[in-house]
């Protein structure tokens, strides 16, 4: 254990050696460890029961004592001065272990609707593996749920932002937005629906994509990708490989200066005013993580713009004198 951490609930549902003593049954003679670091007994009991809670879904946590648990463990967040960070491009597995570390931030398992929902921040990606052995990659900003009980039966997810699946073989495997549909039995491909815009790219394999009324749709192959317009589904030509945000390298193929803004400002985790440009104006081109410096002269400086600090994390973007 970490002796510099304030050891409140989830600091304690985060520690490694924690999570060993859980997962090996709670031997007693290594509970005194955790009291000689001065651990309230109650803390102990709670974070063991959150472990406990997510490693078994099968066993219903009554509704009263979650309600109890969630709120002493918000309170002890807030009570805090010091919270564990993640890093910037860490890619979180979520194991029973791992659960816990990114509970309020990153999971939530609804035991009574059982719904399992993922939420990414700003500034972080999420690694997750699927019941029935596929992945995904959740952006930044983005949510994700379905049914953890139906799912090998029934591969049906909804999405709210941008991810990249790999999907084993087997039963149809849907993607449901607020903008259209995703279909598939085995393959790799990313999907973008954020507001009006929907994407997809097809990475490998075969998906049948469609709009929400489902009277429009494509069939794309490998390497082909498709746009909602004027809410029909159209094939595209798109050059660059759309699942390089995973990697850090965000390319963008005649979009709104507006909607590059707004993806900086997810992966970076920042404000940008831009309400003085022309929202006409169109962009080709790609900016990399890492550098805000670097990532604003990549997408400012071929569009004879700039742009200046104005406060904590706050910058504004305007034509260049």
């Amino acid at each position: 254990m970490n002796p510099e951490i304030p050891y409140n609930v989830i600091d304690l549902s985060m520690d490694d050696s924690f999570v060993r003593w859980v997962r090996s049954g709670c031997p007693p003679n290594e509970l005194q460890d955790f009291l000689d670091k001065g651990i309230d007994i109650s803390k102990i009991h709670e974070a063991r029961d959150l472990l406990e809670s997510l490693a078994d879904h099968s066993e219903k946590y009554p509704e009263k004592s979650a309600d109890d648990l969630f709120d002493r463990i918000n309170n002890s967040i807030n009570e805090s001065e010091k919270v564990i960070t993640m890093s910037r491009r860490r890619i979180i597995y979520l194991t029973v272990s791992a659960a816990a570390a990114c509970l309020l931030v990153l999971f939530m398992f609804n035991t009574w609707t059982g719904t399992t929902t993922f939420t990414t921040p700003y500034a972080e990606n999420l690694n997750v593996e699927l019941p029935d052995g596929s992945s995904l990659v959740m952006n930044s900003d983005s949510d994700l749920d379905f049914k953890k009980a139906e799912f090998k039966s029934s591969r049906v997810l909804k999405l709210d932002g941008e991810a990249f699946f790999e999907v084993e073989k087997g039963n149809p495997f849907v993607v449901e937005t607020n903008l259209g549909k995703v279909e598939v039995l085995g393959t790799s491909f990313n999907v973008f629906s954020r507001e009006n815009r929907f994407e997809v790219s097809c990475k490998t394999g075969k998906v049948k994509v469609s709009n929400k009324k489902e009277n429009s749709f494509v069939i794309l192959t490998e390497g082909q990708s498709c746009i909602l317009k004027d809410d029909q589904i159209r094939k595209i030509n798109k050059p660059v490989d759309d699942s390089e945000w995973i990697r850090g390298i965000h390319h963008f193929d005649n979009v709104h200066i507006s909607d590059v803004l707004e993806e900086m400002e997810r992966q970076f985790d920042l404000k940008i005013n831009y309400e003085k440009l022309d929202n006409d104006l169109m962009y080709t081109g790609y900016f990399q993580e890492g550098d805000i410096s670097s990532a604003f002269e990549s997408v400012l400086w071929p569009m004879h713009l700039d742009y200046k600090m104005t406060g904590n994390k706050e910058y504004i973007v305007q034509s260049a004198e």
